[in-house]
């Protein structure tokens, strides 16, 4: 049988608990301040286990903050809100990406790039509406814990950047290939709506519909990190986008992943990151 979880005071104070992961998380639901958010996982590396979570939540109402760690195999990670989040020390590198519709930054020593088996913190650190949540660990590398942070419960996050009225138009359930070749495809089309189906709900560049047409349509899949997958795309304009490039030929780098079942891209740049350590 699952634990059951200890009272939380309902004062002023920090309360420590060990619980299954659905009551912990029901737990800090039932006690956080009106408008902040809850960023549950969805998917956490197998050796974690998810039946005895321990939860540090601080329920005064003027610094309210929790720390859910889940442990397993000598290997942890550690999902937060409030305060200023984990220390950093200085000599870090960092990679921006976004994470729950806001940017975020996954921070680590730069000594990982040439140790990087060497335990060292890693954080994805964001924030929504003015509080601070973070997922950290010293003993995952920073692939897991990006792919962590993009799989978060979407449930309290911030509204999408825009809304989807052609499920389908252009993202494929099956393969992130053909959802890069409609993209090329759909690229000067006029058809805005179904360009924002190409991508995820926090990004949209339907711009993109309005961009001249495209020929002589390439891609190759580059890697995957943290779950989704990296796929260069390559074309020419049949006219050329001042704006964009110069000359007629273009070249992008797609992260796609699953949203709403299908594959949508997340991400757009001139330039794919390989795994962090």
């Amino acid at each position: 049988m699952p634990p059951t979880p200890s009272p939380l005071a309902t004062s002023s104070g920090t309360v420590t608990l060990t619980a299954a992961e659905r009551d912990a998380w029901a737990q800090i639901r039932a006690r956080r301040p009106l408008g902040s958010p809850v960023a549950m996982p969805t998917w956490l590396p197998t050796s974690l286990d998810r039946d005895h979570v321990v939860v540090d939540l601080r329920v005064d109402a003027a610094d309210p903050r929790y720390i859910v760690t889940y442990s397993g195999a000598g290997r942890s990670i550690e999902l937060g809100m409030g305060g200023a989040g984990p220390g950093q020390t200085s000599g870090q590198s960092a990679l921006g990406t976004r994470v729950r519709r806001s940017s975020a930054v996954l921070s680590f020593p730069s000594s990982l790039f040439f140790d990087p088996s060497g335990p060292a913190l890693r954080v994805v650190q964001w924030q929504e509406a003015g509080w601070v949540l973070w997922v950290s660990s010293s003993t995952f590398p920073g692939g897991d814990l990006l792919r962590v942070a993009w799989e978060l419960d979407p449930a309290t996050a911030p509204v999408p950047f825009s809304d989807r009225v052609r499920d389908g138009a252009c993202a494929s359930t099956t393969k992130p290939e053909d959802t890069i070749d409609r993209l090329m495809a759909l690229i000067g089309s006029a058809d805005e709506d179904a360009v924002l189906d190409c991508f995820a709900l926090d990004v949209g560049f339907a711009n993109w519909a309005t961009l001249p047409t495209t020929t002589d349509r390439a891609q190759r899949n580059v890697g995957e990190v943290g779950g989704r997958v990296y796929i260069q795309g390559t074309w020419t304009f049949t006219s050329e986008p001042v704006f964009w490039t110069q000359g007629s030929k273009a070249s992008q780098f797609f992260q796609l992943g699953l949203e709403g079942g299908r594959w949508r891209v997340f991400e757009v740049g001139t330039a794919a990151y390989g795994s962090p350590p």
